[in-house]
């Protein structure tokens, strides 16, 4: 069985690489971060503006029957000469150019491969994307998430993320706390406790992604420029401590375990997550491993 792992061309690219890279990296498999096939920048630029939402949601599709995008997946599995395939798609990689219409023309004209969808977020996060309406469908042959509520709720196949160890990092560590990722309802909470690291004398980073409207005396928001998931790695271990909060959903559906987890347990660092689900990890450490419900309950050590 051969592997192609499909990514969403964009800055992600890089995060979906790192947690695959074990599988990538055999032989014979591919990892694909580009749609189409075809280089002519003018085509990509027709293509682009063809599949926006904006403009597809009149369209519907309609033009693949004329234009026969030239899609990189297919080039791909034609080079595997009738080999099985198995083609992994993540929820992100299949928001724009992947249809029902395309995927169901590959199933018929390839039998030799198999579909199956990966969930890296919530439902909650991606409930009006394409790939929840696109599981829905049964043109998966699999559909697995990372969230065991989600895969409960929905009745999907739950398997833990997936996680490949970066090497060749930079060794010097800061004895402090650091988080990384977007605001999504958690400014408060963060202003909390950067807070409590004051109080306490911990040192914090918190690189916070957002309305950079929001800054505040505790820390500063940038706006877009979603950073190399790879820099991001870099950023984290360079802290002997990894603050991992979770996003707040409107339906109170509760989110599974975050990378920063597998970050604090690959790269030997000290975790602070205020997700219950920890406790329930395969590799739970209570030493290194500290369950919060709120600010106040982080402490200093040594």
């Amino acid at each position: 069985m051969k592997y192609i792992i499909i990514s969403e061309e964009s800055s992600y690219s890089s995060m979906f690489k790192v947690l695959f890279n074990d599988l990538c990296i055999k032989k014979g498999n591919v990892f694909l971060d580009k749609y189409f096939y075809q280089k002519s920048k003018l085509y990509i630029f027709l293509m682009r503006v063809l599949y926006k939402k904006e403009v597809n949601k009149y369209l519907k599709s309609k033009f693949e029957f004329v234009l026969r995008p030239d899609i990189s997946l297919i080039n791909t599995i034609n080079k595997y000469d009738g080999e099985k395939i198995c083609v992994i798609f993540n929820n992100s990689s299949i928001n724009k150019y992947y249809n029902e219409y395309t995927l169901k023309n590959i199933r018929n004209k390839y039998p030799n491969v198999k579909f199956v969808l990966y969930f890296v977020d919530s439902v909650f996060q991606c409930k009006h994307t394409n790939a929840v309406k696109l599981a829905k469908t049964g043109i998966f042959d699999l559909v697995y998430t990372y969230s065991k509520p989600d895969a409960e709720k929905y009745g999907y196949l739950y398997y833990p993320t997936p996680y490949s160890k970066i090497n060749n990092l930079p060794q010097n560590t800061i004895k402090g706390i650091y988080f990384c990722g977007t605001e999504k309802g958690r400014t408060e909470l963060l202003k909390d406790i950067a807070a409590q690291c004051k109080k306490l004398g911990i040192i914090y980073n918190f690189d916070v992604e957002g309305n950079p409207d929001n800054t505040n005396r505790y820390f500063k928001i940038r706006e877009g420029n979603i950073k190399k998931y790879t820099d991001v790695v870099k950023d984290t271990v360079s802290y002997n401590c990894i603050l991992d909060l979770t996003q707040e959903s409107l339906d109170g559906s509760k989110p599974g375990l975050s990378l920063r987890v597998y970050e604090a347990f690959v790269y030997d660092r000290v975790l602070i997550t205020n997700n219950p689900l920890i406790k329930k990890f395969k590799y739970y450490n209570p030493k290194t491993m500290h369950y919060i419900k709120n600010a106040s309950d982080i402490k200093k050590n040594g």
